[in-house]
């Protein structure tokens, strides 16, 4: 429907080796960002070893299906032996069946960390995720329902029982994004409204928690509109839903990997070097206090020439000056 899938296959091989390359330019900032500070590797108790796993399962994924695309390229258009064309293709050919895969597993994972970002940023309160859990595992639960379905019988991807599930992994992935960011956006701007009053941006125009706020809205935007659009495109049986499919296991990667990179580098661009040194010279030093107490059990006694009196003040306070 639209046009002729052979010319969605061959438009998808190019969109996908795009995304792949920014993928791959991001996948590389990600890492030093994990891995390096100044220069040098960070000691390995400080590496944040979840994002890094996140990065790089997330990447082979990625890498492996480009991988997919174009084997199945070769097959078609190359390969003389082969003789399944697009037209005849289901999901019980091997390359259906990786894609499918692949979709499934960068959901599951792009939407595990988005969670789990959540989580922390609402200082581990379980009871804010509820709600998105509950939809990732149901996400999780339909694609994996789809993607035995697809396996053992030959059906289209848009048609026959396995588009139920398909369509609500969709629905419900873009679901658990939007709920999950939105609460990560709302998180920040209480802090921000809150504190706004009681910090003073040494740098005009650059706020750190504003541009944490940006940066959630921009990535989780794009994986939601992306969804819609794969919604609509698999809805009606379009032959794009193959190039959005392909590019949103790439764009799965690369916003990851963007927010990573893109706070990493706010953080050293938001000091400049002059309000480092105002920062380095503005040290609080060491306070010295002097206390003087007077500690008497008996009134001292007042004379009319007061020599008694000055006596007894003078002794009392030599023997209780904490200073």
């Amino acid at each position: 429907m639209g046009f002729p899938v052979e010319l969605a296959t061959i438009v998808t091989l190019f969109v996908e080796s795009v995304c792949w390359g920014i993928n791959l330019v991001s996948f590389f900032i990600c890492m030093g960002t994990l891995l390096l500070s100044d220069g040098h590797l960070k000691p390995l108790p400080t590496v944040n070893y979840i994002s890094l796993v996140a990065a790089l399962l997330m990447f082979s994924i990625a890498t492996f299906d480009i991988a997919v695309v174009v084997s199945r390229n070769i097959e078609w258009f190359v390969d003389a032996n082969t003789k399944t064309m697009p037209s005849g293709s289901g999901v019980s050919n091997w390359w259906s069946v990786a894609e499918i895969s692949n979709f499934i597993a960068q959901t599951f994972i792009g939407d595990a960390i988005l969670i789990y970002r959540c989580f922390v940023i609402w200082s581990r309160r379980w009871l804010v995720i509820v709600f998105p859990v509950i939809t990732w595992l149901a996400g999780a639960a339909c694609g994996i329902s789809g993607l035995i379905i697809g396996s053992t019988t030959f059906y289209a991807m848009n048609r026959g029982p396995m588009k139920p599930f398909l369509t609500s992994l969709i629905v419900l992935s873009a679901v658990t994004n939007f709920t999950s960011s939105s609460l990560i956006v709302f998180c920040i701007w209480s802090v921000h409204r809150h504190s706004a009053r009681y910090y003073h941006r040494s740098v005009p125009g650059r706020d750190p928690l504003a541009r944490a706020i940006r940066i959630t809205i921009e990535s989780g935007g794009l994986y939601t509109i992306s969804m819609l659009i794969l919604l609509v495109t698999y809805s009606t049986g379009h032959n794009s839903q193959i190039i959005v499919a392909r590019a949103i296991v790439q764009i799965i990667g690369i916003t990851f990997n963007l927010i990573i990179g893109r706070n990493a580098r706010r953080k050293d661009t938001f000091m400049t070097p002059s309000s480092r040194r105002g920062t380095l010279t503005s040290t609080p030093g060491q306070m010295s206090i002097k206390t003087h107490v007077l500690v008497s059990r008996d009134e001292p006694k007042r004379s009319s020439g007061g020599g008694s009196g000055s006596s007894t003040l003078s002794e009392a306070e030599k023997r209780t000056n904490c200073g």
